[in-house]
């Protein structure tokens, strides 16, 4: 049996880099495309709100804004902890989990300056193209039977 430096046990034919990397592009683009749907869904909310009058967050557009982007990293891990399920370590598929919820975030960010240059249009463009690509990434890491 194939161990590891930390003396772990290894099957090269599940544990894998490519299966790895596919995995985390899928899961944070689908969360990239979910956030950035949530973030058009926030400025429609802002473009037909009537003017504040109370607290900021008395409307409906803080608890989209801040349970829409949570819930979009909790996708993005959830999407990676399953697809990393040939993973002989569990530890891995947590870090792996937590390196797409946090680059979910970073998607959040780069929606901004699309937001700013493109407007709505272009976070349903953002969207539409995550999605794309992120699905097709996902799809490219199924497990394999070893040897295909």
């Amino acid at each position: 049996m194939l161990t590891n430096v930390g003396g772990e046990p290894v099957d090269p034919s599940r544990d894998r880099p490519g299966l790895v990397l596919r995995t985390l592009i899928g899961a944070t683009l689908a969360g990239t495309s979910s956030v950035a749907l949530v973030l058009w869904g926030v400025r429609l909310l802002i473009g037909y709100q009537a003017p504040p009058t109370g607290s900021p967050g008395a409307g409906p557009v803080f608890p989209l804004l801040v349970g829409g982007v949570l819930s979009s990293s909790l996708l993005a891990a959830g999407l990676a902890w399953w697809r990393l399920a040939p993973l002989t370590a569990v530890w891995r598929r947590g870090v792996f989990s937590m390196i797409a919820a946090l680059g979910t975030i970073v998607g959040a960010l780069a929606a901004t300056p699309v937001h700013y240059r493109f407007g709505e249009k272009g976070l349903l463009v953002m969207a539409g193209c995550s999605a794309v690509v992120g699905v097709a990434a996902l799809w490219a890491s199924h497990p394999r039977p070893s040897g295909v």
